[in-house]
Formats: C-alpha cells, sequence, structure tokens
C-alpha cells in the first residue's frame, strides 16, 4: 500500500535555501518509519525537490510514502530541514 500527503514547505529563514534539504518521514500506528525516498507511486503533484525558495517562500506538492496496510489509518508525518535538526511533526487525516 502506498499513501499520499499534501505538503507546503516554507522557508523562515533569512536568504535562499535548495528545497533538497526537506526530508519527510511518516511514522505509523505500529511505530514503523517510513520515509518518502523510493516510494513504488508516482505522485500526481510531486513535490518539487530540486527547487531553491527564498525567505517567506513556500513549496508545495505531495509525498508518497510505501506503507503497511494496517498504518493507513494512522500515520504521523513529520519533516526535518536538516539531519541535526529538530523533526516537525504533523498529525495526517484520510
Amino acid at each position: 500500500a502506498y499513501a499520499l500527503a499534501d505538503v507546503t514547505a516554507v522557508y523562515t529563514a533569512p536568504g535562499e535555501t535548495d528545497a533538497l534539504d526537506v526530508r519527510f518521514n511518516a511514522v505509523g500506528s505500529h511505530n514503523v518509519g517510513y520515509s518518502s525516498a523510493g516510494c513504488a507511486a508516482a505522485e500526481p503533484d510531486p513535490f518539487p525537490w530540486a527547487s531553491s525558495v527564498s525567505a517567506r517562500g513556500q513549496l508545495t506538492g505531495q509525498v508518497c510514502f510505501d506503507i503497511d496496510p494496517a498504518d493507513v489509518d494512522g500515520l504521523t508525518l513529520y519533516a526535518r530541514g536538516t539531519p541535526d535538526a529538530a523533526p516537525v511533526f504533523f498529525a495526517t487525516g484520510a
């Protein structure tokens, strides 16, 4: 099974950054982690990974997760700007 998430990332720091610095992951209700990298399904409106964004700019698109069917109703999405940054968690709805 797979899940698509509509996401918008807003860059709040000064200057400009590359969207590739954002990583989206999910955790299922059974404490299984999922990465948006390498999803087998194609997103109809993919997140623009290769775009740069300026201060207060935003990028919007979909990210995909290959998931266990048991986790469909209980995913928590989180994003991380850099590997050492604290993750930001989001609840998801069906």
